[in-house]
């Protein structure tokens, strides 16, 4: 069982007085014993995980490495990597320390790490385990990690969860500031950019005589409203992406609280590499939630059944007992979602730890992850904030 331990946010700014690293684990059942990966650097902002059968390797996204601001000195451009665990070794006891020291770079650019003088870096903490990345330009990753940068065409901060594909490519959903589905080709460090339409609410924002950008106390700053502030840096912040039986690829459009497609057939098509002059993506199907309160509800990930039905989970706000967010599926014939009861019809109260605060409060439905057993069919789902499982059982 793989899994990720990140930082709550990889952002820029005084956060940073505290370090952020990542590490990739991996639980064995037979033998009940972890082994844990301590990712290079600092502020990896590691989200998504998949296993490559084709190589053999973990895949994981990461966050982009940059000063902040308007202008940011960038490190590193966010990116995808792979390693082979087992040739990197693991070490459960590593302290994250930095051998080495970050070496400042000329005005506005990065600086670089005094030990492998071809990994640029911001702080010390960037330096830590340099000399494990495999430098530029590197034929043989057999025992190093392998970053892959996205292009500027992807002007993404944050790529989050990514499938292996069969066939040998990586897909990915482009998070935060991209709003589309990538491609890579490890073989030729090739990438390819799906674009997506705007999300259904833009529409109506206004960004008129108001901004997004408001500084803390500035009085003569409006600022906007924070829904549309949200869709004006990540549009329809794709999130979680799945591959079904048909080689299609499904994914969860979280402030668009919408399923997406894209089919097969339709990944080497150039004209799914842009909109069409209506803002859409001619090859992209959506399903946005019957009904959805888009400031206050989201999709949050998805799960491929094997008769096709595709299930996903909805966010909530966290607070309220009629909020109807629940899970839901598209069929396997693709018609309309069918939804479940709202599931904040099971009460629960805070107990001081569960995302609203005061003991006794109310704590809403609040879905994230998905799975459904092979086995028996039936669908597993998290209840974020109420810190639970969930499971969904077929009756005689």
């Amino acid at each position: 069982m793989w899994f990720v331990q990140a930082g709550f946010s990889p952002i820029p700014g005084p956060a940073e007085s505290f370090p952020d690293h990542s590490r990739i684990a991996v639980y064995d059942p037979e033998v009940g014993t972890f082994r844990l990966y301590n990712v290079p650097g600092d502020r990896n902002g590691v989200v998504g995980l998949a296993w490559d059968d084709v190589r053999k390797r973990v895949w994981f996204t990461e966050a982009a490495r940059n000063a902040g601001g308007f202008f940011p000195v960038v490190a590193l451009r966010a990116r995808l990597a792979s390693f082979d665990p087992e040739r990197i070794a693991p070490d459960a006891q590593f302290d994250f320390a930095s051998a080495a020291t970050c070496l400042p770079g000329a005005q506005g650019k990065p600086g670089a790490c005094s030990d492998v003088a071809t990994r640029p870096c911001l702080r010390d903490s960037d330096c830590v385990l340099a000399g494990q990345v495999c430098p530029p330009g590197a034929i043989d990753d057999s025992a190093c990690w392998h970053e892959y940068e996205l292009p500027p065409e992807f002007p993404s901060f944050l790529p989050a969860h990514l499938v292996a594909d069969p066939g040998g490519a990586l897909w990915f959903t482009d998070y935060w500031v991209g709003n589309s589905i990538g491609r890579l080709d490890p073989a030729t460090g090739a990438f390819t950019r799906f674009p997506l339409a705007a999300p259904e609410a833009k529409a109506s924002c206004g960004y008129q005589g108001c901004s997004c950008f408001c500084a803390a106390g500035d009085a003569s700053c409006t600022p906007c409203d924070a829904y549309c502030c949200q869709i004006l840096n990540l549009d329809s912040a794709p999130w979680f992406i799945a591959q079904g039986g048909g080689g299609e690829l499904w994914f969860t459009e979280y402030l668009n609280g919408a399923v997406g497609r894209l089919p097969r057939e339709s990944t080497g098509d150039a004209r799914c590499q842009d909109l069409s002059a209506d803002g859409s993506n001619p090859c992209i199907r959506e399903w946005i939630v019957p009904g959805i309160d888009h400031p206050h509800q989201t999709v949050h990930s998805l799960a491929v059944d094997g008769a096709g039905r595709v299930w996903f989970t909805q966010g909530s706000v966290q607070d309220q007992p009629s909020d109807p967010a629940t899970v839901g599926y598209v069929p396997s014939d693709q018609g309309p979602m069918r939804l479940f009861a709202p599931l904040s019809l099971y009460p629960f109260t805070s107990d001081g730890t569960n995302c609203v605060g005061p003991v006794g409060r109310f704590v809403s439905f609040n879905g994230a992850g998905i799975a459904v057993d092979p086995g028996n069919g039936e669908v597993w789902f998290a209840d974020y904030c109420r810190r639970r499982l969930g499971r969904l059982t077929r009756l005689p």
